[in-house]
């Protein structure tokens, strides 16, 4: 179904992201890992800066191939493991939207900082 495709890198708009107050809420994210092997996706959502923010990885509007209308963070702290499966059915009945892959050294970074930012899950940060 996936033709042996690696999303790692990708940009993915994936509902569910969103923050407290409004949790159904889809952003875009990163997908910094396609576990093809135990058939799971790890991403990350791109959010607005705001003064409590993790400043790990900032991202603004000249951001390559992101698009960003506003200063933004990685928020490491909501970073998620989803069903590949699931993730490839969305995309192939357009439910879920998909850009990318991001350049190759800001993907690096975005990495790095999945063990830099003292925000990321223990259970997260362990699959890298």
């Amino acid at each position: 179904m996936d033709n042996g495709l690696n999303l790692e890198g990708y940009v993915i708009v994936y509902p569910g992201t969103g923050p407290i107050q409004d949790g159904a809420k889809a952003h875009n994210c990163i997908i910094l890992k396609d576990d093809t092997e135990n058939g799971d996706i790890y991403i990350v959502p791109i959010c607005s800066f705001h003064d409590g923010a993790d400043k790990t990885l900032l991202l603004d509007q000249q951001t390559p191939a992101l698009s960003l209308k506003r200063k933004s963070y990685l928020a490491y702290y909501a970073g998620k493991k989803v069903s590949r499966k699931a993730t490839f059915i969305k995309i192939h009945s357009g439910e879920l939207k998909h850009f990318g892959p991001i350049p190759r050294d800001l993907f690096d970074k975005m990495i790095a900082g999945v063990r830099e930012s003292d925000e990321t899950e223990p259970w997260f940060a362990k699959a890298f």
